[in-house]
């Protein structure tokens, strides 16, 4: 559908299945076949790639950045916006401050290449080890990484989707669903962090 008549803002593909990642020049196909059917969106998530989550504190190589940009410029070109994904939650440690450091980092090595989109991922943190199973860390990181990304300029974007992410209304007032066996805490303890912590906007 046209931009004009779509009933969503934000409309596309985000690539966050587990198995192998697609290559650059599926991703470019994917943008140009989406932007050419009134989408603008193509969230860069694959489980898969380590540097996106299990090693996410390893910098991408030199290639891997330019492919982002021929991605971001391919957005650019179909009116597509290429949003990087990172998901740090299994092993973030707050209490070490060069994790944020890192972070801020990669995603400025990113921003270099012309990236524009950017989302934080807290989802399928099954261990219950993970640090980030922790509301007002995710929140407060959300938060920071907003500040960040926002100092990046004006033409940015900013997402986020929280640990517990799906459900009806009620099932998660009540904490039932698929969470309640998952989440160490009920879900409305995370939405009051969020509201509290993270940037309305």
């Amino acid at each position: 559908a046209p931009e004009s008549a779509a009933p969503f803002r934000h409309r596309g593909v985000i690539e966050g299945f587990y198995g192998e990642p697609y290559d650059t020049a599926t991703r470019a196909r994917i943008i140009r076949f989406i932007g050419a059917r009134g989408m603008n969106a193509y969230v860069y998530a694959p489980k898969n790639d380590p540097l996106h989550r299990d090693q996410w504190r390893t910098p991408y190589p030199e290639q891997q950045l330019a492919d982002f940009g021929e991605l971001a410029r391919a957005g650019r070109e179909s009116g597509v916006r290429f949003y990087f994904a990172l998901a740090p939650g299994i092993t973030y440690d707050r209490d070490d401050p060069a994790d944020f450091e890192r972070l801020a980092d990669k995603l400025r090595s990113v921003h270099e290449r012309g990236v524009t989109g950017f989302a934080l991922l807290f989802d399928d943190l099954l261990d219950p080890a993970s640090t980030a199973l922790d509301p007002e860390l995710q929140a407060g990181l959300t938060a920071q990484v907003a500040e960040l990304v926002a100092s990046f300029g004006p033409d940015t974007d900013f997402w986020f989707i929280g640990h517990v992410y799906t459900g009806l209304g009620p099932d998660l007032a009540a904490n039932r669903g698929l969470f309640a066996g998952f989440s160490p805490l009920p879900p409305q303890v995370y939405y009051d962090a969020y509201v509290d912590l993270v940037p309305p906007e």
